[in-house]
């Protein structure tokens, strides 16, 4: 009897204590991330002093060397300017003649195509070079490229069996160090079978070993984390994948594969509890990924994401609904006190004159009616604050994303698509798919929708209100009640803030001048300032004749006939008419 009652008590004391120790790995990572730019930075400035070791290099080897040197070091941290750098080891080698140059730059090529996801380019090009003709120097690195590439190709690929993976692990494994924790990152996938016992103690070694080596130790903890995912040993993984998280920013590793496991494990067990770290997490990790240019694991980042919306999207509705049943419960408290204070006033007022307790009963109690109602009302006012402030985040994190996750489906349906086409020699279907595949037109119109739906549901008056500044033969009105012209779409977002024309014409793929057309037709229409009616929050500078107008048109250029038209009628401060009513508490945006 006892021995039942002490092992649930265990059980019981074992919780907590495992919610505490994950707070505190937790917020040891939260540091980190918080001083990942501080490691970005220190990357950065190695960077620069290589590339200033290039500048001076005065023959081909040292110029090799440093286009060696500093595709290395953008191995981990920007693949595209890795493969520049590689690219350009390659072309030394050509000119030189250098044969292993040249093998070095192609193997590394491919091994930052694998690193980043796209696998079937790096099998592509590794492909090309017979394993046989490769230098013994370069076979190391050749393996890892055939292995990496291979595996990652291979998952979700159901033409692939586990004996070809197998064959082909028999093969490369000699090749790599047993030193090296990359051989057992390739191990575990490829022999599911395989010791984890031992792999773990060889692994603790190598952390010892590679202590003050971040980009080892980070695979050391990698290597760990899925022995004891393996092994169903939750708070070992979490705190292993943590600790490769933290190497990785520490050496400005930008693969992600560390941190996306904290926030896949995040989002499966305590999503609802540790929803703003996910998201403060996604964050560095989009970073990375769209520097890297990480194609393999952005999907990850938007599966991870939609859930996070959803679990948004539920405590919303939750709140919505606890704010109301507490405004009607506050409601009827006021007409609770509202009675009381009514039917104790009545009696009050029939005591006689003599009784002046009465008086400061009333007087008192009036005073705590009013203290209530005040209190009442600050309170509605900070549901309602709170509530639309919930909103605004929910539309501000839904809708860019969801349209990310949308194009990133396509890229992938379509990678998918061309790869089985390929692989099975069916040209001709590629070619067609190639035709008739999302357009870069196709993807604004996409964007354009996205943004006229989003912003017209957060101001669905926008039109009406823009339309009173504009005089009535000028008045633009969209064909579709959902979606905006060139012209809206353009001051919508100057309404947002963002009022230069080159940010505009960025933003929504236009030309600077087209922006520019566009803004001085719609000025051209605008009323005068003695016309218009008063339209809160709308910009001032559409208004002719006042002095943010006058402003805006000093930007543009104008004829040498109204540069030289000489100022007639100069006005005194004093003289001026006064201003409209309203102009000094009008938003410059809408």
């Amino acid at each position: 009897m006892k021995q039942p009652l002490l092992f649930i008590l265990l059980l019981l004391a074992a919780v907590p204590l495992h919610a505490s120790s994950l707070e505190q790995s937790l917020k040891r990572l939260d540091l980190t991330v918080a001083n990942s730019q501080v490691y970005v930075k220190k990357k950065q400035a190695e960077i620069e002093r290589l590339k200033g070791n290039l500048n001076v290099a005065v023959n081909t080897t040292d110029r090799y060397l440093s286009c060696k040197q500093l595709a290395e070091a953008y191995m981990k941290f920007d693949s595209d300017s890795a493969l520049v750098y590689w690219t350009k080891c390659h072309t030394l080698g050509e000119k030189n003649g250098n044969k292993e140059w040249m093998q070095e730059a192609a193997i590394n090529k491919a091994y930052v195509e694998a690193d980043r996801g796209d696998s079937f380019i790096a099998i592509s090009k590794i492909q090309l070079i017979p394993f046989e003709e490769v230098m013994p120097e370069l076979r190391t690195i050749y393996a890892k490229v055939y292995l990496l590439s291979y595996l990652n190709y291979t998952s979700g690929n159901s033409m692939i069996s586990t004996k070809e993976i197998q064959q082909a692990w028999q093969k490369y494994q000699t090749y790599i160090s047993k030193d090296d924790p990359e051989y057992y990152v390739y191990k575990l996938s490829a022999v599911p079978s395989a010791n984890t016992t031992a792999i773990e103690q060889k692994i603790r070694q190598l952390c010892r070993h590679y202590k003050n080596d971040d980009r080892k130790l980070a695979l050391c903890y990698i290597v760990l984390a899925q022995i004891y995912k393996r092994k169903g040993l939750e708070d070992k993984y979490i705190e292993a994948a943590v600790l490769a998280t933290e190497a990785d920013i520490r050496s400005a590793n930008r693969s992600s594969q560390a941190i996306i496991a904290v926030i896949q494990y995040l989002n499966e067990k305590y999503v609802i509890q540790q929803t703003d770290r996910i998201i403060n997490y996604l964050q560095l990790a989009e970073e990375d990924i769209s520097t890297h240019k990480d194609i393999g694991r952005s999907l990850e980042v938007v599966n991870v994401l939609n859930n996070v919306t959803k679990i948004y999207q539920k405590q919303d509705r939750q709140r919505r609904t606890l704010s109301f049943t507490i405004i009607v419960i506050l409601f009827l408290m006021v007409l609770v006190l509202a009675y009381l204070y009514n039917k104790v006033r009545h009696q009050l007022h029939s005591y006689s004159d003599k009784e002046i307790g009465g008086k400061e009963q009333i007087s008192s109690l009036s005073e705590k009616v009013t203290q209530k109602e005040q209190e009442i009302k600050r309170l509605q006012t900070r549901i309602s604050e709170q509530d639309s402030r919930l909103y605004a985040m929910n539309n501000a994190l839904i809708k860019p994303f969801a349209l990310l996750g949308m194009l990133v489906k396509e890229i992938h349906t379509y990678k998918k698509d061309m790869n089985r086409m390929l692989t099975a020699n069916m040209l001709h279907d590629a070619k067609r798919l190639a035709i008739g595949s999302l357009t870069k037109d196709q993807a604004t119109e996409r964007l354009y929708q996205q943004f006229d739906e989003a912003f017209l549901a957060l101001h669905p008056d926008f039109v009406e209100r823009f339309n009173r500044l504009l005089r009535p033969d000028a008045q633009i009105i969209p064909d579709d009640t959902n979606s905006l012209t060139p012209e809206l779409r353009i001051f919508a977002l100057v309404s947002l803030g963002l009022d230069d024309s080159a940010s505009i014409a960025e933003v929504l793929q236009y030309s600077t001048q087209t922006v520019y057309n566009y803004r001085l037709k719609v000025r051209k229409g605008a009323l005068s300032h003695e016309q218009r009616p008063y339209v809160p929050y709308m910009p001032k500078y559409l208004i002719k004749g006042s002095k943010e107008f006058i402003t805006q048109k000093k930007r543009f250029p104008c004829s040498i006939r109204q540069r030289a038209k000489p100022v007639t009628d100069r006005k005194t401060r004093s003289q001026r008419s006064p201003s409209h009513p309203h102009t000094s508490n009008i938003n410059p945006y809408i």
